[in-house]
């Protein structure tokens, strides 16, 4: 299921950030488009209460969400809106209504009136992983008891402010009575794979051509199916996790599908950093896996060698960033059982504290098991002076790309085929430049599978979390692989 998820519909300022402005001439260019494709806007509310009464969507479902509330929803959506007659998602910021460019109370019940579920988005628009549990309460409760005592709705449903949640603030979602939770992870919502509480989304930043918004809409192959009773994950990425009952597989035969890991390691570690980040595994589950994977018969390849000649039900093994755990406790385990892997390295962190030096990387190549690819040289996050991936133009990604392309050439590593989109967050316009410079593919943290015919710049990873159970992997790799792929080396 796709979920759109716009802010301001309007013209950008001299000064501000662009990238929460999609002019009118735009978003109605892309509301003429889902109307011609054949897309169905539904709400949330309407698609939860489908999936569980068990009554089929509308052929091509799509969410239409509005963040904030800001003035030209009603403005300059409503009107495009109702002349489509599509169904819309405020996620209102409570706080926010009657200042200065943003709603009125009397366009936001004109909006609840004309076809908009109303849900709730906090009362200030906080980072919630910092605050304390009865500020958390607060932002939850106080947004939610607005809404049902202004406009009359129910609220059902929260969207995490600037995309920002952890295990606590997942857990006081669900405490507080909200079916369901949506976050800014890219991707289409797929309930039996993220549950509820995590549901990605399409940004729409304004920048898109048309072709490159109808790409990012179809990219990910939403199959829009789930169980509303299922629960939601933790973290930044998404988790199928058990809920106590073995998994059964998600597809009856295999298919091919990437693995995102992040760090392992050592058992005896700190642990702290296993609850706050996804992907970060110790010794033990990762040997469990790759021995699961070996025992399997599923061939393991490298992301250079899959885009070359991929084998039926392959795995691809990826680490993102660049943590030492990656050369000092998954190397020897690679090693162990021949498995290759690949690595999406942020340049800018070789040699620092905290990351491979730059003997450890000559590590993971001289082993024979490792490619690397790239994850940007310094565009992970934004930083004074220096965007993010996602916030790049193209003149400032080619500067970044010429940092990365100096770095893989002073390891004599080959140029790279692939890219990992930091926090898995494609930048659309950038995409041209990334053919340009022979890039191949480039890969999300939206869970799915290596679907032959698949868009090649929005390829799925699973995200392994910390005491993912073999059980769930199992169930991600679906039916068992047939003789005729088995085997553990690349082609």
């Amino acid at each position: 299921m796709p979920i759109l998820m716009y802010h301001e519909i309007g013209l950008p300022p001299a000064r501000g950030w662009a990238g929460l402005y999609v002019s009118p001439a735009a978003f109605a260019q892309q509301m003429e488009y889902l109307a011609a494709a054949g897309f169905h806007p539904i709400t949330l509310d309407g698609w939860y209460e489908d999936v569980r009464q068990g009554r089929p969507l509308p052929p091509r479902p799509v969410v239409i969400t509005f963040d904030d509330g800001y003035a030209g929803v009603y403005r300059n959506a409503l009107p495009v809106l109702e002349r489509h007659r599509f169904p819309a998602v405020l996620n209102l910021q409570v706080g926010l209504v009657g200042r200065p460019g943003a709603l009125t109370l009397d366009e936001v019940k004109a909006l609840a009136a004309n076809g908009f579920e109303i849900d709730a988005h906090t009362v200030t628009h906080p980072d919630l992983t910092r605050l304390s549990a009865a500020a958390l309460d607060y932002q939850l409760a106080a947004s939610r008891q607005w809404i049902r005592k202004n406009l009359g709705q129910p609220a059902r449903f929260f969207a995490y402010p600037s995309g920002r949640y952890d295990a606590r603030v997942v857990a006081a979602v669900r405490a507080a009575g909200f079916l369901g939770a949506e976050t800014t992870d890219w991707g289409a919502a797929e309930p039996a794979l993220t549950g509820w509480y995590t549901l990605p989304r399409i940004r729409v930043s304004g920048t898109e051509s048309l072709a490159l918004f109808r790409d990012a809409l179809l990219a990910p192959a939403a199959r829009a199916t789930g169980d509303p009773r299922s629960g939601g994950s933790a973290g930044a990425s998404a988790r199928p996790l058990p809920g106590g009952r073995p998994l059964r597989p998600l597809r009856a035969a295999c298919a091919p599908l990437a693995l995102l890991y992040h760090d392992v390691l050592a058992d005896e570690a700190d642990r702290g950093p296993l609850l706050r980040d996804g992907a970060v595994v110790d010794r033990s589950q990762f040997r469990a896996e790759m021995a699961w994977l070996a025992r399997s018969g599923r061939p393991v390849q490298t992301v250079r060698q899959f885009l070359a000649a991929p084998r039926p039900c392959a795995v691809l093994v990826t680490f993102d960033d660049g943590y030492p755990g990656v050369a000092t406790e998954a190397l020897p385990v690679l090693e162990a059982y021949r498995l290759h892997a690949t690595l999406f390295l942020l340049g800018s962190t070789v040699g620092r504290p905290g990351y491979l030096s730059g003997e450890q990387l000559g590590q993971l190549v001289g082993s024979g098991l490792f490619d690397v690819e790239a994850h940007t040289f310094a565009a992970h996050d934004p930083a004074p002076g220096r965007p993010a991936f996602w916030q790049m133009t193209p003149a400032q990604f080619q500067s970044d790309q010429a940092e990365e392309e100096a770095l893989f050439r002073r390891f004599h590593l080959p140029a790279p085929v692939a890219l990992a989109y930091p926090h898995g967050r494609p930048n659309p316009r950038l995409i041209p430049l990334l053919a340009a410079d022979g890039y191949r593919a480039a890969f999300t943290v939206v869970p799915g599978w290596l679907e032959p015919g698949g868009n090649r710049w929005f390829l799925p990873r699973w995200t392994v979390w910390p005491g993912w159970p073999l059980s769930a992997l199992k169930a991600a790799a679906g039916g068992p692989a047939p003789r005729s792929a088995r085997g553990r080396g690349p082609a």
